[in-house]
């Protein structure tokens, strides 16, 4: 494939991943995820979806347990936009952090999407 193609490719790509995190705030998470509210509000975090969010990957379908992981999950498909402006885009638009302001009634799932959203700040303020 040649530059020009990529780039337009990768362009795409990125305008793909910046609507599913707009869809996962307008749609609500029981009807993506296909679980009850209750369920989703108590929800904790697997620990090996932390830590591949923490080393900034996308997270593996294998790696989900919990319905609070797919949250985490979209949310990092930021970590593998292309270009600065993508990342300029999804800070404006904030969806993003409203994906991250997670209702939850577990304190661990809490505390835990406080510092995902801290380090997603971080990161985005490193790479824009």
């Amino acid at each position: 494939m040649d530059d020009r193609t990529r780039m337009f490719c990768q362009i795409l790509r990125d305008a793909d991943k910046i609507d599913i995190l707009r869809v996962n705030v307008e749609t609500p998470m029981e009807e993506i995820y296909n679980v009850s509210t209750e369920a989703l509000r108590q929800s904790p975090v697997t620990s090996a979806v932390l830590d591949a969010f923490y080393e900034h990957h996308c997270i593996l379908h294998s790696l989900k347990k919990w319905p609070a992981d797919n949250a985490v999950g979209h949310a990092s498909l930021v970590f593998e936009l292309c270009y600065p402006e993508s990342l300029r885009i999804v800070d404006e638009q904030g969806w993003l952090w409203q994906l991250l302001d997670f209702k939850t009634e577990n304190p661990d799932t809490a505390k835990a999407f406080g510092a995902i959203a801290d380090e997603m700040k971080r990161w985005i303020g490193e790479h824009m």
